[in-house]
């Protein structure tokens, strides 16, 4: 369960979480886009992210990381 200040809990594993399904949340749309897309500039027109909380919010750091490290995109393409 995805609640940060429950006491029964260790610190740090409500970010654990909220990384993990971020993550996992992201791998599934980048899996998605590339099943019929091989253009990285038709992401933003393929797909939507919606950061309306905290850990939606990691999404960001995320995607970078997966465009920068797994599609090897340079930092300027990766960020428009």
């Amino acid at each position: 369960m995805l609640y940060p200040t429950t006491p029964q809990l260790p610190a740090g594993v409500g970010f654990l979480q909220e990384y993990f399904l971020v993550a996992c949340s992201l791998a599934d749309l980048v899996r998605r886009f590339l099943r019929h897309n091989t253009d990285w500039e038709k992401l933003p027109e393929k797909a939507a992210i919606q950061l309306n909380d905290t850990h939606p919010s990691m999404s960001v750091a995320e995607l970078m990381r997966i465009l920068l490290d797994d599609a090897h995109l340079e930092w300027n393409q990766a960020w428009d």
